[in-house]
C-alpha cells in the first residue's frame, strides 16, 4: 500500500471552498483517507446554523475527488458517468473524522467505486458511482 499526501485538489464550489483530502493511502484497487471537518468549515455555515451537519453533497465531493486522485495516481484516463446510489446514514457535525474508503471494480466496461464514510462504529454514508472510459 503507497501512502501520499496530494493534500490539496481545487474545484469551483458554489462556496468557494478548497476541498482537502489530506493523506491518502492507495492499493491495487483501493484508495481510503481520513479528514476532519472543523467547525470553521464554510459548508456548515448555511447548512443548518443551528444545528450544524455536513451536506450530502459534500460528502459526495469528497468521494469523488478521492476517486479522482485514485485515477490520477494509477494513470488512468476515466470519467464519471454517473453516480448510482448514495446512501447517507448518519450526520456529520463539526468535529468529527470521516474516513472514506473507496474500491474499485470492472463491471462490463465500466469502472465501479464503491465507498463508505465512516468512523469507528458509525456509517455516515455509502456511495457507489461509474466511471467509463475517456475516448
Amino acid at each position: 500500500m503507497q501512502t501520499s499526501n496530494n493534500s490539496q485538489v481545487k474545484r469551483p464550489f458554489p462556496v468557494n471552498f478548497d476541498f482537502q483530502i489530506g493523506e491518502f493511502d492507495i492499493a491495487d484497487s483501493a484508495i481510503s483517507a481520513e479528514r476532519m471537518f472543523a467547525d470553521d468549515v464554510l459548508v456548515f455555515e448555511g447548512h443548518f446554523p443551528q444545528n450544524k451537519i455536513l451536506p450530502g453533497v459534500m460528502m459526495i465531493e469528497y468521494v469523488l475527488f478521492l476517486g479522482e486522485t485514485y485515477l490520477r495516481e494509477k494513470q488512468m484516463k476515466n470519467i464519471l458517468t454517473e453516480i448510482l446510489s448514495a446512501r447517507f446514514l448518519s450526520p456529520v457535525t463539526p468535529g468529527m473524522k470521516v474516513n472514506c474508503h473507496c474500491e474499485f471494480a470492472e463491471k462490463k466496461g465500466q469502472l465501479l467505486m464503491k465507498a463508505t464514510l465512516s468512523y469507528a462504529e458509525t456509517i455516515f454514508a455509502r456511495i457507489k458511482v461509474s466511471y467509463g472510459s475517456a475516448v
